[in-house]
């Protein structure tokens, strides 16, 4: 029986499966789970903590061929590796937050983050490392994306009522930092 080492490809696969699962289950699908928190606290309508997820959705959108241009000029690590510690810090200041405004504010910033670290990227890496299974491969890592969706909502909302919404919002912020980053630096290879 002959060792074969594992085609690296499959090494960027499970990179942007626990990338996707920490930043989109933290940066799309915890948020909501703060609604009600921060309507308690700051008397905030629920219309307008929602805005600033409207805000941070048109900010991934507007953004998303800036990140383009960056990827080819700069390569997806280097690109992934800003936009997590962008994101991770970002969520770590949520927990400060004291007005409307900055909610918004550190939504735009969060958003730019995200964008440069979750979606784009990570396709384009996957197209990159692969040509005859880039469905099957692209469908294993973007299957983080659903079980970030089922893990994050869960565990901020365990943090919520075991520490508070600001010191969940920087254990969520900590998690980006230390998992992602790490996982980028790490293993991605454009």
């Amino acid at each position: 029986m002959t060792h074969r080492e594992v085609y690296y490809g499959w090494w960027i696969v499970g990179a942007s499966f626990s990338i996707l699962l920490v930043t989109v289950g933290v940066g799309l699908d915890a948020p909501p789970v703060f609604l009600v928190p921060l309507q308690d606290h700051f008397g905030w309508s629920r219309a307008a903590i929602a805005g600033g997820s409207a805000v941070a959705a048109l900010t991934v959108g507007a953004v998303a061929p800036l990140v383009g241009v960056s990827i080819d000029r700069y390569g997806s690590r280097k690109v992934m590796a800003t936009g997590a510690l962008l994101m991770g810090c970002t969520f770590c200041l949520f927990g400060a937050i004291q007005s409307l405004w900055q909610l918004y504010a550190l939504n735009v910033i969060a958003a730019v983050g995200i964008a440069s670290v979750a979606w784009l990227p990570n396709q384009t890496l996957i197209s990159n490392w692969f040509n005859r299974i880039r469905g099957r491969a692209m469908g294993i890592s973007q299957a983080g994306i659903g079980l970030g969706g089922f893990i994050m909502p869960a565990l901020a909302a365990f943090l919520i009522t075991r520490v508070g919404w600001r010191s969940a919002f920087a254990t969520l912020g900590s998690l980006v930092l230390l998992i992602v980053v790490t996982v980028t630096l790490a293993l991605v290879r454009s």
